[in-house]
């Protein structure tokens, strides 16, 4: 991890709208597969 001031907690409704944005708005190129690694108890 980074230095403490860089991190923020996601809360629900910006990390639901944050996710979407990242994942439709990156031009991932052609995937097979798309792995999304999460910490324990985040989802």
């Amino acid at each position: 991890m980074g230095p403490a001031e860089d991190r923020f907690l996601w809360r629900s409704t910006a990390e639901a709208t944050a996710l979407r944005d990242f994942l439709s708005d990156t031009d991932w190129g052609e995937l097979d597969y798309l792995v999304v690694d999460l910490a324990p108890g985040t989802g």
